[in-house]
Formats: structure tokens, sequence, C-alpha cells
């Protein structure tokens, strides 16, 4: 376990994912490899990291106030957000 808000628990496994998640985004954004150690420098751990714990959080604090929201809601806003007669708008 790499920490715990609450009952939540944040394992090496989902740390692991989020942190390689953020690496491939940073390379494809900048076309470029980045090295784990050039990640530190830039302190993506932490950032993954503190971005994981917010989601808890923030994920803790809906359920306590008995917020939440279904499949189909999130589908109609994505729908409505970036589609556009069924299909994804091209940005840029």
């Amino acid at each position: 376990m790499v920490a715990r808000v609450g009952k939540h628990k944040i394992t090496a496994d989902v740390f692991r994912a989020a942190y390689y998640e953020r690496l491939r985004g940073y390379e494809r954004y900048s076309k470029q490899r980045l090295d784990l150690r050039a990640a530190r420098r830039m302190r993506i751990p932490d950032a993954v990291l503190q971005g994981l714990i917010d989601n808890a959080l923030i994920e803790s604090e809906a359920k306590r106030l008995g917020v939440a929201v279904d499949d189909a809601a999130v589908k109609r806003a994505v729908a409505a957000s970036f589609q556009r007669n069924g299909q994804f708008i091209r940005r840029g």
C-alpha cells in the first residue's frame, strides 16, 4: 500500500498504473522519451500520488454527501460535449 485516505487504500499497482499513464501522456505531448530520472526531477511521482489522494478524498466526500452519477448520465454528458451525430468531434 502506498497511501491510505480514510478507508480507501491506494495500492502500489494503482500508483504504478497512474504513474506510467502520466509518463506516456508526457511522452505523447513532448514527442520524446521521458526517463525515470527526468520524471523524478519533474516531481511526476509526487503529482501522481497527490492526484490519487485528491480523487480518493473527492470520492469519499461524494459518498458521504450521497452524491452519485450513473453511467448513463456520464455517457449523455460525453456525447453532448464531444460528439456530433455519434462521432467524436476533432479539435484543432
